[in-house]
């Protein structure tokens, strides 16, 4: 059988080893508008390829309309893709909070040897090829690619062109009108993992200042999503994994109804606090060291500017209604936003082919026989950290499978 596969990213790539797999014989050709496969998997972790993350499963992404995911996450999860990589020679290593990296730290590396995989098992690459038709010829599916006509006919397609994040690594979405004649309509991709655009002075002052905190998007009173993670103070705004997580219930359109809510001491650290606080109640120690041991400098010496307080204020005059005030302004900081960078700084995006539309235990079309889809084309998004490399690579080994079998 013939198989073709519109875009050579992770999920791409893993679809063709799959279809491989099942018969050495079939016929699979890959094609992929960049003039080298996979490359946005060379961005992914610094360089590093972040290629999975141990806690990944159906609960730890988002979905404009969401659908149940264990269909894919039952037959492909994180401990499966790392056996899988090792098969392909590619070791894997775990840190403390399950990101998954290989052994070489290199995602250059992890190409390479996909590449050399896909060679060796007698796949086609057609690079800087864009496809920009489709086209069928009874039940086989034709593609046209820019300045150089048609192909061959394929028994099954597979869709896996990405979505609109990173255009200056090659993301494009046109392809996506095509299947309009198949009755699928996407829904509008949003940028999502991206940096975020705020003002005010607290950025002139905290500028470089990195810290951990529980992040929430309000939209007047309303809370839109939250996250964990480490935030980065920059001259326009914020970045870090916990802003980036929820910078897609940022719109554009009406950007300056959001705000940011960061609660710098989460977890145990306001217990901690109180813990030390009262130790040193009425006594000379200096009221800068309770937040010091928990706290970057610059952010502490920013809150005891808004509380008008000098920087040598010992325990002994604050009494505990001044301390839970504190308290709280640490927990409730307020941020007036302007919008998420865009998909040019955008690592992902929400959006895209609906679930409804797709059989999650197979990846196939429910509006056309043949056609299967993988990877971030799909209406999913996961946070920082492996999760959308892990959908990518698992929705392209069952679809590779399904297509196959």
């Amino acid at each position: 059988m013939n198989f073709g596969i519109i875009g050579a990213g992770p999920a791409g790539i893993f679809s063709a080893l799959m279809i491989k797999e099942q018969n050495p014989d079939n016929s699979v050709t890959l094609f992929d508008g960049n003039q080298k496969i996979g490359r946005k998997l060379f961005a992914t972790g610094n360089g590093r390829c972040n290629i999975t993350n141990m806690k990944a499963g159906p609960e730890s992404y988002y979905s404009v309309k969401p659908e149940d995911l264990s269909p894919v996450f039952n037959q492909l999860g994180p401990e499966s893709i790392r056996s899988y990589l090792y098969e392909l020679g590619i070791p894997t290593v775990q840190t403390e909070d399950g990101w998954v990296y290989p052994q070489s730290f290199s995602a250059a590396n992890v190409v390479q040897i996909l590449t050399d995989t896909l060679l060796h098992a007698g796949a086609e690459i057609h690079s800087g090829a864009r496809v920009n038709r489709i086209t069928m010829s009874g039940s086989k599916f034709v593609l046209g690619i820019d300045g150089a006509g048609n192909t061959k006919p394929f028994d099954r397609l597979i869709l896996t062109s990405g979505s609109r994040a990173f255009p200056q690594l090659g993301a494009n979405t046109s392809i996506l009108s095509e299947l309009f004649q198949f009755g699928h309509r996407d829904l509008p991709f949003v940028p999502a993992l991206a940096p975020i655009n705020a003002k005010g002075d607290i950025f002139k002052a905290l500028q470089g200042t990195r810290v951990d905190a529980d992040v929430t998007v309000l939209k007047g009173k309303t809370e839109l999503g939250s996250s964990f993670g480490n935030v980065i103070f920059n001259d326009y705004g914020l970045n870090g994994p916990g802003v980036m997580n929820v910078s897609h219930h940022i719109s554009d359109k009406d950007a300056k109804d959001y705000m940011i809510r960061l609660n710098f001491i989460p977890g145990n650290l306001k217990r901690e606090l109180d813990d030390f606080f009262y130790r040193h109640i009425n006594r000379d120690y200096p009221y800068r060291s309770i937040y010091l041991s928990v706290l970057p400098g610059k952010l502490v010496e920013f809150f005891f500017k808004i509380w008008k307080l000098d920087w040598e204020t010992s325990c002994r005059r604050i009494d505990s209604r001044t301390f839970r005030i504190h308290l709280k302004r640490l927990e409730n900081g307020l941020i007036p936003v302007e919008g998420n960078r865009g998909f040019n700084f955008a690592q992902a995006a929400a959006g895209g082919i609906p679930l409804a539309e797709v059989d999650l235990q197979t990846m196939q079309s429910r509006k056309q026989k043949g056609l299967y889809f993988a990877g971030e084309v799909l209406d999913v998004l996961g946070p920082c950290g492996g999760y959308n490399l892990t959908w990518a690579i698992a929705t392209g080994m069952v679809a590779g499978q399904s297509a196959a079998s």
